[in-house]
């Protein structure tokens, strides 16, 4: 499978996501930085290029990026919201594929499988 950019996911997001939403346009721009932050972290500092070599750890090292900081909890729990849509969009879009789940137990509110799952081209987890 040919797995697009991270910059292009981030625009399908954009284009497909967040234009079909009746959101106000500070919350667009918001949840557009929010994604944009992650993407830069994830290319600049990862040097992740394409959206299936992003795993768990790559967003536990953004998030613990953003506690290094100071980001006020408040912000940083809209962050992981908008991370979460953004995973959960690529996922109802066939960008991205789910691994079966190993187990029911899995609670609603954790990170979606894809992103825990290990690439074999992605390194430094």
């Amino acid at each position: 499978m040919n797995f697009p950019t991270i910059a292009d996911a981030i625009d399908r997001y954009r284009d497909g996501y967040l234009a079909a939403r009746n959101l106000a346009p500070l919350t667009r721009r918001a949840y557009l930085g929010d994604v944009s932050e992650l993407v830069t972290f994830l290319a600049e500092q990862l040097q992740l290029a394409t959206i299936d070599q992003v795993q768990r750890c790559h967003l536990e090292r953004f998030l613990a990026e953003l506690d290094r900081r100071g980001l006020s909890g408040v912000s940083r729990a809209r962050k992981v919201a908008t991370i979460r849509g953004f995973f959960a969009f690529l996922v109802q879009e066939g960008v991205l594929v789910l691994p079966p789940r190993r187990s029911s137990s899995r609670q609603s509110g954790s990170a979606p499988s894809h992103a825990c799952s290990p690439s074999p081209s992605t390194s430094g987890c």
